[in-house]
């Protein structure tokens, strides 16, 4: 209310990335930053999961909405979702077995403690040190902090050098299906939009890039595509002073810089899904330079369809 844009498909792009911020955060407890995220891990700390507690009709029906999004991004070459799912959230939309390396993608932590206990044995811990190391039962922490049992009465069944490596498997099978009846609500949603026969055409990163465009914003990428308005040149100091402070940024601020001139965040998956699109950028012209602030202006290319910044 009260922030009327008019502009050649930037707001549009701009509500997506909203909507995509707002799911990013606690404001509706449906994704859930990664066990990685919260622990700093070396890998994966973008990623946010789908809450396994947000199991409430009303959570299952906007992720059904959140589904319907990720279609419609398949469909439409100019719009992706700056989501960060994990790789064990897009191989259930596309029905590709999981494995260890997926728990990793989310919680590194885990995957480590799992392979850990199984070989156990090559540390030189026997049947007989093993209760002396190890105080587990069958049950297991899910991205949420929920602690499941593994099988019937798990939580008083300790594991043993014996039973470990049933263990592991069952571990292992929870945490990579923590989220699955909020996965079949993204993949009901999706299919709306999508035959989910077509979706197994896809591999699970063919899907997110299609869906959600390139994560990392490469700077030389952007270059190319890259033109210059009247009066201006690459060579100019100016010009190459913004090169060079794009590369320097982290990729957070690259992000914001993309959604500042375009009003999303990420960059399209493909050549082809750049199509005419052109980043431009213009001199304004002004008696005191260093008093104005950037300004992002989005113009209509020959063809309607697509929206260059």
């Amino acid at each position: 209310m009260g922030e009327a844009a008019d502009d050649h498909g930037g707001p549009y792009r701009e509500v997506l990335s909203l909507v995509c911020a707002e799911l990013q955060s606690d404001a509706l407890a449906l994704l859930l930053p990664s066990p990685n995220k919260v622990h700093g891990a070396s890998r994966g700390q973008e990623a946010w999961v789908p809450a396994p507690s947000a199991l409430a009709p009303a959570q299952l029906e906007t992720l059904t909405l959140v589904g319907q999004l990720l279609g419609m991004a398949l469909r439409q070459k100019d719009t992706q979702l700056s989501l960060s799912l994990p790789s064990m959230v897009w191989k259930q939309l596309v029905g590709q077995p999981m494995d260890a390396e997926d728990l990793s993608g989310f919680d590194h932590l885990a995957r480590q403690s799992l392979r850990s206990l199984r070989d156990i044995d090559k540390e030189g811990v026997d049947a007989e040190s093993f209760g002396q190391v190890i105080f587990e039962t069958f049950t297991t922490r899910l991205s949420d902090e929920t602690q499941v049992e593994l099988r019937p009465g798990g939580a008083a069944t300790p594991v043993t050098f014996g039973n470990r490596l049933e263990y592991c498997e069952l571990a292992l099978h929870a945490r990579l299906h923590e989220s699955q009846r909020q996965c079949d609500a993204l993949l009901q949603g999706l299919c709306y939009m999508v035959p989910q026969r077509l979706l197994t055409l896809f591999t699970w990163a063919q899907l997110e890039s299609l869906c959600c465009g390139a994560a990392e914003v490469d700077v030389e990428l952007l270059r190319s595509r890259t033109k210059y308005g009247v009066g201006v040149s690459p060579n100019q100091r100016h010009v190459r002073y913004f090169w060079a402070a794009m590369r320097r940024f982290t990729p957070e601020q690259r992000s914001a810089f993309m959604r500042f001139v375009w009003g999303r965040s990420r960059l399209p998956a493909s050549a082809a899904e750049w199509g005419d699109m052109k980043l431009t950028i213009h001199t304004k012209h002004t008696a005191q330079p260093d008093r104005v602030h950037p300004m992002p202006h989005r113009t209509p290319c020959p063809n309607p369809s697509p929206s260059p910044p």
